[in-house]
């Protein structure tokens, strides 16, 4: 585009679901329109943070508890993490496919477990590695042979 019509383009990715795109401007950009300074005012006030926060804080924590409870994975006799789980009754998934995580073309909310074996060469599994797999929507758990890691990008 800049090539075209000599004008400096910037793109803004908000990746942030739900912030609109005053949030992501200076306050010089924002001078002509004051209605949207007057509402960044609010928003800025930490009293306000404070009082917009709570309920989705409680909502977290409601979701969070609720999800632990019916999380089967998490109390079967047998964890869904450990390695002595028996899956081969599983279903085999694509995990690039857009159907993944939907029943009748709606979104499955939830927890959804996944697993994959990876056989390694004595000499690759002498050495280093590194497990990406970034956020899945809202948040992730690893587990590598039974093992938790509080992080997405896991190193063996």
């Amino acid at each position: 585009m800049y090539n075209e019509t000599k004008v400096p383009v910037r793109i803004i990715n908000s990746s942030w679901g739900g912030s609109s795109i005053e949030a992501w401007m200076s306050e010089d950009a924002l001078q002509e329109f004051p209605k949207k300074l007057r509402e960044r005012d609010i928003y800025n006030s930490d009293e306000y943070k404070v009082l917009m926060n709570k309920p989705g804080g409680m909502m977290s924590r409601f979701w969070n508890l609720s999800l632990y409870k019916g999380d089967e994975g998490l109390h079967a006799p047998v964890k869904w993490y450990e390695p002595e789980l028996d899956d081969s009754d599983w279903e085999e998934v694509n995990m690039f496919s857009y159907q993944l995580g939907t029943k009748n073309g709606y979104p499955v909310s939830g927890s959804h477990w996944f697993r994959q074996d990876i056989r390694l060469t004595a000499e690759q599994a002498d050495k280093d590695a590194i497990l990406r797999l970034g956020c899945m929507v809202n948040a992730d758990s690893v587990y590598v042979n039974g093992v938790f890691s509080e992080y997405s990008d896991w190193h063996v």
